[in-house]
């Protein structure tokens, strides 16, 4: 699995890449290598708890330029909707054009 994040959940509290932060300009990449199935519960606690990050299985680049994925995979899931996409895929940032209000109970922040 490779997950391109700029924030840091999936949704639903699980947590992906929990040092992203949305408004740092920052692509936060997670690639999972695969992984005996007999551990899977154990990475959806990590997941859930946001200790990933100490995970053998699991490995973190971050990067500001735009980032470019060519597979011979064609199913993604892009913002949680699946999609075949039959070419490669580039990702970029567009600092500012997102307005996040802050609030007491921000964490990333």
């Amino acid at each position: 699995m490779l997950s391109i994040a700029n924030t840091r959940q999936f949704g639903n509290n699980a947590l992906i890449a929990p040092q992203a932060k949305p408004n740092d300009g920052i692509f936060n990449i997670a690639i999972a290598k695969p992984f005996p199935g007999i551990l899977f519960p154990f990475f959806v606690i990590r997941m859930m708890t946001g200790t990933l990050r100490e995970s053998k299985y699991l490995k973190y680049l971050s990067t500001k330029g735009p980032v470019t994925v060519s597979s011979d995979e064609k199913r993604y899931h892009v913002d949680g909707e699946p999609l075949i996409i039959s070419d490669q895929v580039t990702v970029s940032v567009s600092p500012g054009s997102l307005k996040v209000l802050k609030t007491r109970h921000t964490r990333w922040i």
